[in-house]
């Protein structure tokens, strides 16, 4: 998640464990932007940790914003907008990236997070790296009945995990990195996890599998410009040298008197360039 919005009179706005001083505080630790209501003595403000949170002014139609650029380059919302299996199947097959990048792209559907994805991907038993045109009929359906399910559950709940149901990872897959917290579902299996799209991914390796893979996403993809690059590089150090000629190194022998002269510069023989 990037950013959260903290209302000053309204503690339950603001997600924590635990109160600290400093959470209790105004303006609130690592906002970004405060705003005053202008009939009331209230407050809102806009927190990021990660800095990553961006504030856009629109003057517009309220009715209208969904056209308005950014919001006009988001995909459908799964709640407000439900998406049609149809839809969905046409979308994955124009694409060929792991599915839990393709989630997590708002160009796609808006509002899906990392959790969210996870969550999604657990309950259709897909693979957070299985590739969006490898997943048949059935994959899909899979898929497009845990979307509009997870996200219409974490709405309703107001995204508050105590009212999540059991079954659910998100309840399960914060022992990353904590010795003291086995990674593992009620059921015993573990939960492991993955980076995809740059993003840690937390799965259930017994019970999602991987639907195809990538060739070229397993090899380095070989520059085309390296030839021309090298060149141009020899070319600019051969000006640099032309402008600025290296130092001669005295000889051993030469090093006891070297030190009462100065260092003189000497010319470099120009480099012949490369043709074609």
């Amino acid at each position: 998640m990037t950013g959260w919005i903290h209302i000053k009179d309204d503690p339950m706005s603001h997600y924590r464990a635990a109160e600290k001083p400093e959470e209790m505080e105004w303006p609130p630790k690592y906002h970004k932007f405060v705003f005053k209501l202008q009939d009331s003595n209230n407050e809102i403000a806009l927190c990021d940790v990660r800095r990553l949170a961006r504030i856009r002014l629109i003057e517009h139609d309220g009715n209208d914003l969904r056209n308005v650029s950014p919001l006009k380059e988001n995909g459908p919302d799964p709640v407000q907008e439900p998406i049609s299996l149809a839809w969905l199947q046409m979308q994955l097959k124009a694409r060929k990236v792991p599915i839990k990048a393709w989630l997590l792209d708002q160009a796609r559907i808006a509002g899906i997070g990392n959790w969210v994805g996870d969550e999604i991907l657990y309950h259709a038993r897909l693979h957070p790296e299985s590739y969006t045109n490898h997943l048949d009929e059935s994959h899909v359906a899979e898929l497009h009945k845990a979307l509009l399910e997870v996200t219409r559950i974490a709405v309703e709940t107001d995204a508050d995990s105590s009212k999540f149901p059991d079954n659910w990872l998100m309840l399960h897959r914060w022992g990353k990195g904590n010795k003291s917290q086995e990674n593992k579902l009620p059921t015993g299996e573990k939960v492991e996890f993955v980076t995809v799209g740059g993003r840690t991914s937390a799965y259930i390796p017994t019970l999602q599998k991987k639907v195809g893979s990538s060739k070229e996403a397993s090899k380095p993809q070989k520059s085309t410009k390296r030839k021309n690059a090298k060149e141009t590089e020899e070319d600019e150090v051969a000006e640099e040298a032309a402008e600025n000629p290296p130092f001669r190194r005295p000889h051993s022998r030469q090093a006891k008197n070297a030190l009462t002269k100065p260092l003189t510069p000497i010319k470099e023989k120009s480099r012949k360039r490369r043709r074609g």
